[in-house]
Formats: structure tokens, C-alpha cells, sequence
């Protein structure tokens, strides 16, 4: 399962309203999770969201963002990407620290096969429940 990775550094006084952005390419078919490692200090001051477009994709809900302080905070999700092979990600990053700048790392899991398909899953069921009330 192929991990993209970036680190961005993000200025003190970087506000809400005009986010810094960076831009990730994926080239599998599904996004798996969504994570951001923030360092000892960031002390809940910055802050990520990722979109594809104008849709957040995470975290939810919609206007909430990551934000930690010494810890890796994940988001799991199957979302298959419109533009395969070439979807184009766009994380926006702000900074409430008054003093110090912060470089939260970024991390997009994806994988050509979601993990689970829900289809045959439930196909499966649909077969039991055959067997048990019809014999087939």
C-alpha cells in the first residue's frame, strides 16, 4: 500500500482565512486514511484539512480540522478518487502560534483495491440467508 508523504512548514500568524496549501498527487484508485503527525509544540495551534476541489475531505465534520500536539491523528476512509490516475489532493494548513512557526507532517495512504468491498460482503450474507430459508 503506497504512503505519500510531505512535511510543511507553516508560519507563525498564518491565519484561517488564508491557509497555506500543498498539493499531493495519488495515483492509486482509493484513498485508505488520511493522517498528520504534528510535533511536540504545535500545542493544538496548527491546524490541517485535506480537499479534493472544493469537498473536505477530512477530517469531519465539514470545517472541523486535525490538530494535535505530539501525536499522529488518523482519519480511515475508502473514497475512490474521480481522476484516477492522477488525483490531485490539496491540503490547507494555518498556524494560530503567535511566536513559532510548525511543520506538520502529512501522510495519504491509497491502495488500487479498497480493503474491504462491501459487495461481496453482502453477497455473502445474501447466500446464507438462501441456504437457510431455501436450501439452495
Amino acid at each position: 500500500m503506497p504512503v505519500y508523504t510531505d512535511a510543511y512548514t507553516v508560519p507563525a500568524n498564518t491565519p484561517e482565512d488564508t491557509p497555506v496549501e500543498l498539493v499531493m498527487t495519488v495515483e492509486e484508485q482509493y484513498i485508505t486514511d488520511f493522517a498528520v503527525y504534528f510535533p511536540i509544540g504545535c500545542a493544538g495551534l496548527a491546524h490541517a484539512q485535506v480537499y479534493y476541489g472544493s469537498e473536505q475531505l477530512a477530517p469531519k465534520p465539514t470545517g472541523s480540522s486535525f490538530i494535535g500536539n505530539d501525536l499522529l491523528v488518523h482519519s480511515p476512509v475508502v473514497w475512490k478518487c474521480p481522476d484516477y490516475p492522477h488525483t490531485e489532493l490539496t491540503w490547507k494548513l494555518w498556524n494560530l502560534d503567535d511566536t513559532y512557526e510548525h511543520t506538520p507532517i502529512l501522510y495519504v495512504a491509497a491502495e488500487n483495491e479498497p480493503a474491504v468491498k462491501p459487495y461481496l460482503v453482502n453477497q455473502e450474507i445474501l447466500n446464507l440467508l438462501k441456504e437457510a430459508l431455501f436450501g439452495e
